[in-house]
C-alpha cells in the first residue's frame, strides 16, 4: 500500500477520537457557541477536509528540520503584564497551571521596569514568578522598559515599543546604551526575583549587530527576533518568532485563530525545526479574564500532542537555543571529568561581593581564576592541592567595573568556564 493511502487511511480512523476529544473541551467550557468547524459537517465533508490535509502548503524559512520531522515546540507569553491596561492585571497562575496540566513548560518575557511601575507592579509579578521559577519555569529578558531612547515616540512603530533599535529612524542604539539598558535589566531581575537570563527578547523584536554582540558579551545564548532560524554569532542562537494567534481573543474569533495557530504550527514547526507558541500580554485583556485564552491554549497543545505524539518535544526558549545551536554548528558541550565540577556563582549579577563553588570527587591539584571579556587576569582564587568535596571561595568585585568577568577552574588538563556579571 502507498504512503498517500496509509496515511489517508490513517487519519479516517483518526476523526472520531479527534471529534470526541474537541466535544470534549467544549463540554468543559459549557460554550456550545465554539463549537469546531467540522462539528456539524457531514463525515463525507470531514473525510474529504482530511484528503486536502495531506497536501500541506509549501514550506518556508526551512533551517533545521530533522529527519523524521520533530520539532521543539516553545510557549513564550511576553510582556506579561501591560502598562496600557483595561482591566487591573490578572495572575498569571491560572495559565501557568493550564501548561503545567498538560506539561509544558512556559517561557515568560519579563520587562524589568515593570516591577517599579507603581500602577502595574503591585507585587503580583514577584509572588507570581517566584513561584513560577520554583516550578522549573523560565524567565527571559524582553528589553529594559520598551520605550525608544532615539525617537521618543508613541505612535506609529514606536507604538509596538521597540528599544534596542529605532525602527522610526532606523538607526540603532550605541553599544553603550544598549548595554545600560541589559545590566539594568539584569540587576532588577536578580533583585526582585533572583534570576539571570541567558535569553533575550528585543522588544519589538528588533535589534543589530550590536545587540547581539553585546548579548554573547554577556553570555546570554539565545535571542528571538522575526528573522529566518539560525546561529547569529559563535554562542547566540536565533530560535525565531511567530504570530501572536491569541491575540484579543474573542467568542467570534475563537474557532477561526484555533485553525490558523494548528495551520502555522503544521506549516512552520517541522520545517524549520522549532516552533514559538506565542502570546503577547494577554493577562489584561477579555480573553484570559472569561477563560477563553486558557481554553484556547489547552486545545492547541492537545492537538499538537494527538497530530505529533513523540515527534514534538515541549522545551524552554533557552533549551531550544541550546539544541539547535548544536545540530546548526555540530558542536555540543565537551564532555567533562565526573570527578569535577564548577558551579554558578551566587548571587549573579553581584554587587560588590559573590561566592564560587567547585567540586571534587576525588583530591586533586586545581587553580581558580577571573579574567575580564578581554582575557586580562583579574584574580587567581585558588591554585592548590584541595581534598574531596565542595569547596567555596568569595570574589570581591569592589575595585572592579560593572561587566562580564569569566571564571575557571583548571585540573588534571581540564578547564570548565563560567560568566558572572558585576553590576555597581
Amino acid at each position: 500500500m502507498s504512503t498517500f493511502v496509509m496515511q489517508f487511511m490513517h487519519n479516517i480512523k483518526s476523526i472520531a477520537p479527534e471529534e470526541a476529544r474537541i466535544l470534549s473541551h467544549v463540554n468543559r467550557r459549557e460554550a456550545t457557541s465554539y463549537l469546531p468547524a467540522t462539528a456539524g459537517l457531514p463525515r463525507v465533508c470531514i473525510l474529504l477536509l482530511m484528503l486536502l490535509s495531506l497536501f500541506p502548503a509549501k514550506q518556508s524559512h526551512a533551517q533545521l528540520p530533522s529527519d523524521d520531522g520533530s520539532f521543539l515546540f516553545i510557549v513564550r507569553v511576553d510582556d506579561i503584564l501591560s502598562r496600557n491596561q483595561t482591566f487591573m492585571p490578572s495572575s498569571i497562575i491560572p495559565f501557568q497551571e493550564a501548561a503545567e496540566t498538560a506539561g509544558v513548560p512556559v517561557t515568560w518575557g519579563v520587562m524589568p521596569h515593570r516591577f517599579l511601575e507603581a500602577n502595574v507592579n503591585r507585587g503580583e509579578m514577584t509572588r507570581d514568578l517566584l513561584v513560577s521559577v520554583a516550578n522549573g519555569h523560565e524567565i527571559s529578558l524582553h528589553g529594559y522598559i520598551h520605550l525608544c531612547q532615539q525617537c521618543q515616540s508613541v505612535s506609529g512603530a514606536a507604538f509596538w515599543g521597540h528599544e534596542m533599535y529605532c525602527t522610526v529612524l532606523n538607526r540603532p542604539l550605541t553599544y553603550a546604551q544598549q548595554e545600560r539598558l541589559i545590566v539594568d535589566g539584569l540587576k532588577i531581575l536578580a533583585d526582585s526575583v533572583g534570576v539571570r537570563p541567558t535569553t533575550f527578547i528585543p522588544p519589538g523584536h528588533a535589534s543589530d549587530a550590536t545587540t547581539h554582540q553585546l548579548l554573547v558579551d554577556y553570555d546570554f545564548h539565545g535571542i528571538a527576533i522575526d528573522k529566518p532560524v539560525s546561529l547569529l554569532q559563535p554562542n547566540l542562537f536565533n530560535v525565531g518568532t511567530a504570530e501572536d494567534f491569541g491575540w484579543e481573543l474573542t467568542p467570534a474569533n475563537y474557532v477561526q485563530r484555533r485553525t490558523e495557530a494548528l495551520a502555522d504550527i503544521r506549516n512552520r514547526g517541522e520545517a524549520e525545526g522549532v516552533y514559538t507558541l506565542l502570546l503577547h500580554d494577554p493577562f489584561t485583556r477579555y480573553g484570559y479574564r472569561n477563560g477563553l485564552l486558557i481554553d484556547w491554549f489547552a486545545e492547541v497543545i492537545d492537538s499538537v500532542k494527538a497530530e505529533y505524539r513523540s515527534h514534538v518535544e515541549f522545551v524552554t526558549l533557552s533549551e531550544a537555543a541550546s539544541r539547535l545551536m548544536a545540530i546548526d554548528t555540530g558542536i555540543t558541550a565537551a564532555e567533562t571529568p565526573s570527578w569535577l565540577g564548577l558551579h554558578q556563582n551566587f548571587p549573579n549579577p553581584f554587587n560588590p561581593s559573590t561566592r564560587i563553588t567547585f567540586t571534587l570527587a576525588e583530591s586533586a591539584t586545581v587553580r581558580l581564576q577571573v579574567f575580564d571579556v578581554r582575557g586580562s587576569l583579574v584574580a587567581t582564587l585558588a591554585d592548590g592541592h584541595f581534598a574531596v568535596g565542595e569547596h567555596q571561595v568569595r570574589f570581591d568585585g569592589s575595585g572592579l567595573s560593572s561587566g562580564v568577568y569569566v571564571y575557571r577552574l583548571e585540573s588534571g588538563g581540564f578547564q570548565l568556564t563560567r560568566s558572572m556579571v558585576l553590576v555597581k
